[in-house]
């Protein structure tokens, strides 16, 4: 890649793979899209031409910040890559158009872990919610605002969920409060259209990853979202002592695969 990148977003279109922001310089010229092709096995680095208008491009989108959430959506039939900083400001960058530009901000701090399935975002926060909203929410046209809602019928989950609080640690790193907020306390992914949800246990003294895959449907008549459990279990034991990882572990990415 030509530039150095942390928490960059990311996004898969079409085979390939698009990288934007994870800067350092509050630059616009630094905010420049690089894309891998895993068939040439080549990066490139994309001009964002025509830019929107000015007042379309905050400068807060360009301060040093992480983006801790991102993903990929379609609206109206267009892919489009999102992404959320630490404030709350969401962008979006269309790979086909090569055009960026903002969208509906989420500032509350306590929705995280975005993930998105069969073009549903959804959102977990630290009492063991999940929550859902519609991808179109996204673009600013969609009202200005985003509506979150609760996975209905995951109740019983949610006590399992309460004592989970995996932070940012290894060994070597003091845990910072600011890392600790910012991140999820657990990973939702997916298998297919099925959600994955990864989330640590203290059990007989040990640290376990457990896992849960919990289907989803959507009722036809009030639009709520339910979701069942259709198994949990641990899925791996970290066999150290406790004193030598005393901040839980963290779960970073999950990625399923067909085999």
């Amino acid at each position: 890649m030509m530039l150095a990148r942390a928490c960059a977003a990311v996004g898969v279109v079409d085979g390939k793979i698009y990288v934007v922001g994870g800067v350092k310089e509050p630059n616009p010229r630094k905010w420049v899209v690089e894309v891998f092709d895993p068939k040439r096995q080549t990066w490139s680095t994309l001009s964002t031409q025509p830019q929107p208008q000015p007042q379309t491009q905050p400068d807060d989108l360009y301060s040093p910040s992480l983006m801790p959430e991102s993903g990929v959506i379609e609206v109206e039939k267009t892919k489009k890559i999102f992404g959320l900083n630490e404030k709350g400001n969401v962008w979006l960058y269309t790979p086909s158009q090569r055009i960026w530009k903002t969208g509906n901000s989420d500032t509350n701090k306590l929705r995280k872990g975005w993930h998105v399935i069969d073009n549903v975002i959804y959102s977990c926060v630290a009492g063991g919610w999940i929550l859902w909203c519609e991808a179109s929410e996204l673009e600013e046209s969609a009202g200005g605002e985003m509506n979150w809602r609760q996975v209905m019928g995951l109740e019983d989950l949610r006590v399992a969920l309460c004592a989970s609080r995996v932070v940012n640690y290894s060994r070597g790193f003091t845990p910072s409060e600011y890392l600790d907020d910012m991140l999820p306390g657990h990973k939702l992914s997916n298998s297919g259209p099925n959600m994955l949800l990864f989330w640590d246990c203290l059990a007989d003294w040990k640290w376990e990853i457990r896992c849960a895959e919990i289907s989803l449907q959507r009722h036809k008549g009030t639009g709520e979202i339910w979701g069942t459990v259709e198994w949990s279990e641990a899925v791996t034991r970290i066999d150290r002592p406790l004193d030598q990882y005393p901040y839980h572990c963290k779960i970073l990415y999950s990625q399923s695969f067909n085999l």
